[in-house]
């Protein structure tokens, strides 16, 4: 109480809510979404002014929630030309999330002007979405924001206690306004606007608000509307609320739709069971439902591409065709290098065999021969297998990270075998024995999902870096870990559209080392390259003009530790400094990737001798992760928000591999009805592999398992001569 009275004291220029800010940072009071809880923090301000604690400076009224300002006029909020059609001649109706600061704009103007309410400002967390037709058209909003503290109807309907209603009223939306344009005159659209927004406002909210809601309500006035619009959608009502004290408002119906369907489990701390786990995964993977016939797909997107590229190297009709090599290739990959040829090709065929799937001949074929198979198939045809198959996933339902795609870029380097050192790969220091290459991934934030990767014997990142862009579009932002920033990567973004957040190195110099002196915490500055740089610029782009770039800089506290940021993601109200310090932490995936990669599939230990064998084995490893991950999202989609705490679930990502490598070929070589019991088998083993999510995790990392080199030597000789050499 202390210090927040001699902060109210010492900063009397300031609004109540910039006090409410500068209380929240002072104390690290911060909501789920990791912004401030500045309405709580205002709150609490407002009771220690009435108990004498602190004197607080006067309001200002023109801010007062009461005495609103409209929104502003436009051409664009005009009525524009009638729609009167079917629903199915608009073509796709989808959902577009209103973000930007022209759409927000427009969007509360149309409420103001057309809906009988009007428009509040919402208080809090809140989504608003545009209904837009085939065309582009704009047909309706949807405003949904946190739900009322206590309706006494709602809370006796979840079965809430004053302690559960506290802790979990995070997790209930209100949908507040809901219009359909006037001079829209579509029979079903509302009631098909209500099940789209169903069916994606938990992802919509996990992305911008870090929760997951599984309840939404409403209010309907019974006096003027039947809520026959929200029945036909699937909402219950469930009775009323209380209206306010002085009538000036009466009861109005309370309607609620769970968008899961154990909603109520949930919002009380119950914890499922392991059979209500198994229900829930087995409806997720049903063998006549959408997500097994996806599956189908990629069975048939490896088919196809190895058959095509069968045909420009198979020239007659060898023992060994490019489907074989691959699922040889796939089985290295799940083998962590303890097996030869002979045994990786015996449990091949024996796979196969124990599936009834025909193979070329009877017993297993030489290592030699398929030696050879692996040379000639070469190491593309992984590559596009992985492309097309992340193109067939594609990213339609996977949340957003401020309405747009997250992705990182790292690289780590890797030992590669001694025979590439004639390849052009090098030792890293004089004396070392194994070359080492440079593999770098662009990793889709997301989902986890790796998008694109490379090896490669020169070691440039940024380099790299560049060369990943051509998978990005317009309005992605890729986030990149110190040492990547330089002028010339900065401007191949700007070029294609595409948005960035870099780590600067402690070295930096020009504009980004006056930043870090001054003391800022978040500014806009114009960059230059240097001199160098410049030359090297003007070199590739002869006859263009230089121009500055500008760049937002900030500076980000975490941990006890401060570190700056560069973006080019300028607007503050759309993309706000804690939301930039989550983006920049959650690159912590790709470093996780590799961490699976290095000690777990052995990334690094190849069976290969060759360059082609090591990128086949690199790239099917690339390939595994992005199935996996797959089915993993889909177990958790199946059964996030499970856990008696209503954290959300995350699967054991080891685990998963194993489950994956047990079933590999039967995942891929099986007929229609075997795929879809693998893939059902698979969810319900993953289902059981479940933790607690923990993102953004900040703290060190400490491991205190015996380093294997001194076990491993004291084991090869128990001589003091060998003891001493290795703790030398």
């Amino acid at each position: 109480l202390s210090d927040i009275r001699r902060t109210v004291e010492l900063m009397r220029g300031l609004s109540r809510h910039e006090l409410a800010h500068t209380v929240c940072e002072h104390l690290g009071w911060r909501a789920s979404s990791g912004e401030d809880s500045v309405y709580a923090a205002l709150k609490m301000l407002e009771v220690l002014e009435r108990e004498g604690v602190v004197a607080l400076p006067a309001k200002d009224e023109s801010q007062v929630r009461g005495a609103r300002k409209a929104p502003r006029r436009s051409v664009a909020g005009e009525p524009q030309e009638v729609i009167e059609c079917t629903l199915p001649e608009l073509g796709e109706v989808t959902l577009a999330v209103a973000s930007e600061a022209d759409d927000v704009a427009l969007f509360n103007e149309l409420v103001d002007r057309y809906h009988s309410l009007g428009y509040r400002q919402p208080v809090g967390c809140c989504m608003r979405y545009f209904m837009v037709d085939g065309q582009g058209r704009k047909l309706g909003c949807l405003l949904f924001q946190r739900a009322s503290a206590k309706l006494k109807d709602r809370d006796e309907w979840i079965g809430w206690s004053g302690h559960w209603r506290q802790q979990r009223l995070e997790r209930v939306a209100c949908n507040s306004r809901f219009l359909i344009l006037p001079w829209v005159r579509v029979g079903n659209l509302a009631s098909h606007a209500l099940s789209l927004a169903a069916a994606r406002l938990a992802d919509d909210w996990k992305a911008r608000w870090k929760v997951r809601p599984v309840l939404v309500e409403t209010f309907v006035d019974g006096e003027v509307h039947s809520g026959t619009v929200y029945k036909a959608a699937g909402w219950q009502r469930i009775g009323q609320s209380a209206g306010n004290r002085n009538g000036s408002k009466g009861p109005k119906d309370l309607y609620v739709k769970a968008l899961r369907k154990d909603a109520r489990a949930v919002l009380c701390g119950e914890r499922r069971t392991r059979r209500r786990r198994h229900e829930a995964v087995a409806a997720a993977a049903a063998p006549d439902g959408p997500f097994v016939a996806l599956w189908r797909d990629f069975v048939g997107i490896i088919a196809g591409t190895a058959a095509e590229h069968d045909a420009a190297w198979r020239i007659r009709r060898r023992t060994v065709g490019t489907l074989l090599v691959m699922l040889f290739v796939f089985r290295l990959a799940f083998s962590h290098n303890r097996e030869g040829y002979p045994v990786v090709i015996g449990e091949l065929w024996a796979q196969c065999r124990a599936l009834g799937i025909d193979l070329p001949q009877e017993h297993p074929v030489a290592a030699s021969a398929m030696s050879a198979a692996r040379i000639k198939a070469g190491d593309e045809v992984f590559r596009e297998v992985h492309r097309r198959i992340v193109a067939r996933m594609g990213d339609d339902g996977i949340p957003r990270w401020c309405g747009r795609r997250l992705y990182a870029v790292d690289g780590m380097k890797i030992n590669l075998p001694r025979e590439l050192l004639g390849r052009g790969y090098a030792v890293p220091q004089p004396g070392a024995w194994y070359p080492q290459g440079l593999v770098s991934c662009l990793y889709r934030l997301n989902d986890r999902m790796p998008i694109d990767f490379e090896l490669a014997a020169h070691g440039n990142e940024r380099r790299m870096a560049a060369d990943h862009l051509q998978h990005l579009r317009t309005g992605d932002v890729a986030v990149y870990d110190r040492g990547y920033y330089s002028f010339e990567l900065l401007e191949a973004h700007v070029r294609r559209g595409i948005d960035c957040v870099f780590r600067l190195p402690g070295s930096s110099a020009g504009v980004f080392q006056r930043f870090d002196e001054s003391g800022e915490t978040d500014c806009i500055v114009e960059v230059l390259p240097g001199r160098d740089a410049r030359r090297s610029w003007q070199r590739a782009h002869p006859g263009e003009t230089l121009r500055p770039v500008p760049v937002r800089c900030l500076r980000i506290a975490t941990a006890g530790e401060d570190f700056l940021l560069a973006t080019t993601l300028a607007d503050r109200e759309r993309f706000p400094h804690s939301a930039l310090g989550e983006a920049y932490h959650g690159r912590w995936g790709i470093e996780e990737l590799y961490k699976v990669s290095k000690h777990l599939v052995r990334v690094g230990q190849f069976h290969a001798r060759t360059e082609c064998g090591v990128r086949q084995e690199l790239f099917a490893h690339f390939t595994v992760v992005a199935l996996t991950r797959f089915l993993g999202n889909r177990a958790e989609d199946a059964l996030g928000g499970c856990l008696r705490d209503g954290s959300d679930v995350q699967v054991n990502f080891k685990h998963a591999l194993a489950s994956v490598a047990r079933r590999f070929e039967a995942l891929i070589l099986g007929q229609v009805q075997a795929v879809a019991e693998t893939v059902s088998g698979l969810l319900r083993d993953l289902g059981e592999c479940i933790g607690k999510a923990r993102p953004g995790r900040s703290y060190p990392r400490v491991s205190h398992r015996p380093d294997e080199r001194f076990r491993n030597a004291n084991r090869k000789s128990g001589s003091s001569r060998s003891a001493r050499t290795v703790a030398g």
